[in-house]
């Protein structure tokens, strides 16, 4: 609960939330890097019709190159829009904190982006 001490200035309280909705944001982006390069390669090789792993991939799971290529392409734009979704989200919430009357508002906007977050 927010009382008239916790923070020692609305400058301060901007701050502070708008680190917070930086780190909320960047929490629900996070990849594991290992499995970032993973995705990386496998773009890379879809781009170019197929490849090294992409090619071993499609012989392991028994599915045809061209259908794994296309599902790799697929769940990239899928990947890029839930980005987007995230990344306007936090823009619209920054802006509004920045507007804010009071660390209470704040607070409230800060809450109702990580429902937001929870539900993209």
């Amino acid at each position: 609960m927010l009382n008239a001490c916790t923070f020692k200035s609305r400058e301060a309280a901007k701050l502070h939330y708008l680190s917070l909705i930086d780190s909320l944001a960047a929490d629900k982006r996070y990849v594991d890097p290992a499995l970032l390069d993973l995705h990386r390669q496998k773009l890379l090789e879809a781009n170019q019709g197929g490849g090294e792993y992409l090619e071993a991939e499609a012989i392991e799971v028994g599915m045809p190159l061209d259908v794994l290529v296309s599902s790799v392409l697929h769940q990239h734009q899928r990947r890029q829009k839930w980005t987007q979704q995230i990344e306007l989200a936090r823009i619209k919430t920054k802006s509004l904190v920045r507007k804010a009357a009071s660390a209470s508002e704040m607070h409230m906007l800060v809450n109702r982006f990580k429902q937001q977050l929870t539900m993209i």
